[in-house]
């Protein structure tokens, strides 16, 4: 199916272009996620408004995982993608098979308490076409940032500009650290199982979390190096 099916709400209210502009604004705070907005722009070729920029961003079908990837609930590896190489062409059958994951692990993340319970989201309320069905899809997308903003205080704040360079280093260090021990963490997990039959969500976990530890050692060398220019 061709992605010109593909319909973002014609006439988006007042109400919907200002929930649209508070998630877009945090959602580019989020390094991850704002990866996925820049491709957006530059494959998609789009130099409009924020309420369509994000539209196009959530109907790839793959972005909004990322704020599922960082609670630690990845997607099984069949359905794992890489903004580096995701076709931003995709069909609808695929896209719609990617959102419907994203779908299923809100569920499964309701029910362990995070985030709290809202309406049920639906493929057709992303890729309906109307204000009301995509202020779902928002919604759905604040009640996932609630509790992310709760885990990671500043998550979705502008930094503090009295930051030294040498108060960064020494933050983004802590979360290498941390990082660092959850990665060892994983691997003894998965050597534990390795004679029993291997859950893929365990694998895709540990190369999430190998990939989050390889870019946050690159910018813990990029501002150590900088500091001796």
């Amino acid at each position: 199916m061709s992605t010109s099916l593909l319909r973002a709400p014609g006439a988006p209210t007042e109400h919907l272009c200002l929930e649209n502009t508070k998630i877009l604004t945090k959602l580019q705070l989020i390094a991850e996620f704002k990866h996925w907005l820049d491709h957006t722009r530059d494959c998609l070729h789009r130099n409009e408004a924020p309420f369509k920029i994000l539209f196009d961003c959530f109907a790839v079908g793959a972005s909004l995982g990322v704020l599922l990837d960082l609670p630690g609930s990845p997607a099984p590896s069949h359905l794992s993608v890489d903004v580096e190489t995701f076709d931003f062409q995709l069909g609808m059958p695929d896209r719609e098979k990617l959102f419907a994951n994203f779908i299923q692990r809100v569920y499964f993340l309701e029910i362990q308490g995070k985030p709290r319970y809202g309406e049920v989201l639906r493929i057709e309320d992303l890729f309906g076409g109307t204000n009301s069905r995509f202020m779902k899809a928002l919604k759905t997308v604040q009640r996932l940032l609630d509790p992310l903003q709760a885990r990671y205080p500043g998550l979705c704040m502008f930094p503090d500009p009295t930051f030294t360079q040498h108060d960064r280093r020494d933050i983004v260090m802590i979360l290498v650290d941390t990082e660092r021990a959850h990665v060892s963490y994983l691997q003894l997990i998965l050597l534990a199982l390795e004679p029993l039959v291997i859950n893929d969500n365990w694998l895709s976990m540990r190369q999430y979390h190998d990939r989050v530890l390889k870019d946050m050692e690159a910018m813990l060398l990029r501002m150590e190096r900088s500091e001796f220019n």
